[in-house]
């Protein structure tokens, strides 16, 4: 896709904050959860690492947790390195460039992160296969964060995202743009097709800790 691309990776950081009410949020209360089930020395996967900005705040909550930073663009990843060296990370940050499924098995995970990445799957066994290679690489009774778009609640859900947005710094234009996008570019699930999607894969029930309008964010913990 275009926005996770050259200008399109660049404009990132500054994009989902618009995007995505309640984003740095989402990062405090996850740090907050993490830390509560983390030891001290941890492993943590990271599915869709993106420009690095959520593991740059979970590293900073722990300076003992190391880190496998996964994405498929090689565009991301290289804004990644650069924010990672900023903060002398480099040396707890291994960095894979491709598909989770080209990431060894021999080493599993104490916690699994993967924001804002299924609702781009479509509904056609991408989302399961996702969730079987996160499930392959986490240690059992661990936890899998998950964050994406979900159904709407309402028919009022969506507009009142895109006048949100607006309030976060978008244009008129791009709020309208963001709608059209909002029904075409993703692949929301409901509670009860993500609680299916859980089960399939070995998953627990899904256990919801933040919603802004349309995203939530769950933990899933690996059943053995």
């Amino acid at each position: 896709m275009s926005r996770f691309t050259h200008q399109g990776s660049q404009s990132y950081d500054a994009r989902i904050q618009k995007l995505i009410p309640g984003y740095a949020l989402l990062q405090q209360l996850t740090t907050a959860k993490l830390r509560s089930l983390l030891p001290s020395a941890a492993n943590l996967l990271i599915v869709g690492v993106g420009t690095g900005s959520e593991t740059l705040t979970f590293a900073k909550a722990n300076t003992s947790w190391t880190f496998t930073a996964v994405d498929i663009s090689a565009d991301m990843l290289d804004l990644a390195r650069q924010n990672f060296a900023k903060a002398n990370l480099e040396n707890r940050i291994n960095i894979h460039h491709g598909e989770l499924s080209t990431v060894p098995t021999d080493q599993t995970y104490d916690v699994a992160i993967c924001f804002f990445v299924l609702h781009f799957l479509p509904n056609d066994g991408s989302k399961e296969a996702l969730l079987f290679a996160i499930q392959q690489r986490l240690k059992p009774s661990c936890f899998l964060f998950i964050a994406d778009l979900m159904q709407p609640l309402s028919s009022l859900e969506r507009r009142a995202q895109a006048i949100m947005s607006q309030q976060l710094g978008l244009s008129d234009e791009q709020a309208q743009q963001m709608l059209e996008r909002l029904n075409s570019d993703f692949y929301p699930l409901s509670d009860l097709e993500l609680e299916h999607l859980a089960r399939e894969t070995r998953f627990s029930q899904p256990i919801q800790y933040f919603q802004a309008l349309g995203f939530h964010s769950h933990m899933l913990k690996h059943l053995t």
